[in-house]
């Protein structure tokens, strides 16, 4: 494959390192996975590879940067602009069925979860520069409604989390249970159609 050389096809270039990685990550684990099964993957040398990460750990912080990230700042930026405990709470139960089913979001928990014993120290950024910043957004919103009488809940913090569980309960179904089969879909709009509405009336939102 001839090098690439306008700005634009590094971006090509580095998106398909980072695609071809993030499927060998997802089939092979991260600790299986080396610089040149990816090049192999990618269709390129793995000298090319190394023009771009030094490292297969450099790539797995850019597929996080690239995918994670990105959504938590919609997420953060959302539930903090956002005028009520209604308003936020639906956003975030309607974003989520799309980030499991329309993104590589899944994928990269995957890989997450299998390697947490042998790369703690991944799982554990992931967890401060994604998981907490998002839950502190949603606690800051239930402490809002709380405050202003909105909604009727004890521990924000607490709350925040017994929020976000079916979140990652769907992501974990959609991970490690989901077939093709019709028996072992779930459907991921009605899950969290229903999680809003017992969740507005455990807090004391009435349905509009």
């Amino acid at each position: 494959m001839k090098r690439a050389i306008s700005d634009d096809a590094k971006d090509r270039r580095r998106e398909a390192i980072l695609a071809a990685a993030l499927d060998e990550f997802y089939r092979n684990g991260l600790k299986a996975t080396n610089m040149e099964s990816i090049a192999r993957h990618a269709g390129i040398s793995k000298g090319a590879v190394y023009l771009y990460f030094p490292s297969k750990d450099a790539i797995f912080a850019a597929l996080v940067a690239s995918i994670a990230r990105p959504n938590v700042d919609i997420v953060e930026q959302a539930l903090r602009a956002t005028p009520s405990v209604r308003e936020g709470l639906t956003q975030l139960l309607t974003f989520a069925p799309r980030l499991i089913s329309h993104s590589p979001l899944p994928k990269l928990l995957k890989v997450l979860l299998s390697e947490a014993f042998s790369f703690p120290e991944i799982v554990q950024h992931y967890r401060e520069d994604i998981i907490l910043r998002a839950l502190n957004a949603l606690t800051e919103l239930l402490e809002r409604g709380k405050a202003s009488g909105e909604i009727d809940i004890g521990d924000p913090a607490l709350t925040a989390r017994l929020v976000v569980s079916p979140f990652v309960k769907s992501l974990m179904w959609t991970i490690f249970f989901e077939s093709d089969d019709s028996d072992s879909h779930l459907d991921l709009d009605a899950f969290m159609a229903e999680h809003r509405r017992l969740l507005f009336r455990a807090i004391g939102l009435k349905e509009e």
